[in-house]
């Protein structure tokens, strides 16, 4: 005689998840973030002189406005630094990781705690403009900070 095949057993439905915002200042971005909080991020970009680190009068009433924006917020802060296609790719890299530092230093000195912060120097492997070796472009020495918040 033939063998009949079982049957499958019903699929258990599971209820949909669904996001819940996040009370502002209570729970930290990457506790919401594996909660299902909607994270939206925010970018800026400031743009450095030729072989600069420090920040100047544009890029700190920038950095003032992201602390008006995001400073009681449990936010993430993102920081990568890039360089121009000018000089060499190690120099490149750490004159990048200097800028990226130097927005850190000025993000905590407004009071964002470090533990919040985070960053790199990528020097010229992703600039913003595609150029040929060698040639200096402001649009390619930049910072950008990315302010990763709960919605």
């Amino acid at each position: 005689p033939a063998m009949k095949t079982p049957l499958p057993k019903k699929p258990v439905l599971k209820k949909p998840v669904v996001a819940k915002p996040a009370p502002v200042g209570k729970k930290p971005v990457k506790k919401a973030a594996v909660e299902g909080t909607a994270i939206k991020p925010v970018r800026y970009t400031m743009t450095f002189g030729f072989n600069k680190t420090k920040i100047n009068q544009t890029m700190a009433r920038t950095l003032d406005t992201v602390i008006k924006n995001w400073k009681n917020n449990s936010a993430v802060f993102h920081i990568v630094g890039h360089a121009d296609l000018a000089g060499g790719r190690k120099y490149n890299i750490a004159l990048s990781q200097i800028r990226a530092n130097a927005v850190k230093q000025a993000l905590q000195k407004r009071g964002i705690p470090a533990a919040q912060i985070v960053a790199v120097g990528v020097g010229y492997t992703a600039p913003a403009v595609s150029t040929q070796k060698g040639l200096r472009l402001r649009a390619n020495r930049r910072v950008v900070l990315t302010v990763l918040a709960p919605e």
